[in-house]
């Protein structure tokens, strides 16, 4: 039986930058860095040779995390982003107190958004669609 959501990995290009966008934009916290290289993780990921360095970033009042990959090797091909209706893993959600006030600032941060917010039909919940430095779709949402 599943507990809860434990993570999402979401592979980088770039860490430094990742790390801003979510660190620093969305106000996630570093819970935990870590090097890895061992045949552990060798054989997890059913690759060889993995060297890869892991930040786990936690929301503020806790939950699941984020959890951003940085392979130093084997590198990380060039792709081009999943489009939002690709079968595959397009978006994870991240719950937003004030959407309206976090968008004004996410956009003067220069973060790409698909639309403003908007107010789902149900009525629920506040809902927008913003992409991260990799180009990985995030939705953010505000209970309502």
């Amino acid at each position: 039986m599943i507990t809860q959501l434990r993570h999402v990995g979401v592979v980088v290009k770039n860490l430094e930058t990742s790390l801003h966008f979510y660190k620093d934009l969305l106000g996630l916290k570093i819970r935990k860095e870590m090097e890895e290289e061992s045949s552990y993780i060798d054989t997890v990921l059913g690759l060889k040779n993995v060297r890869l360095k892991t930040v786990k970033l936690m929301p503020p009042p806790g939950g699941g995390s984020v959890e951003l990959l940085y392979y130093y090797f084997p590198s990380s091909p060039q792709r081009t982003p999943c489009a939002i209706h690709e079968r595959a893993i397009t978006h994870f959600a991240l719950t937003i107190e004030n959407l309206d006030q976090e968008y004004d600032r996410l956009v003067q941060q220069g973060v790409k958004f698909n639309s403003s917010p908007k107010i789902a039909p149900d009525g629920g919940v506040k809902v927008v669609f913003c992409q991260d430095p990799d180009g990985n779709y995030i939705e953010l949402s505000e209970e309502l």
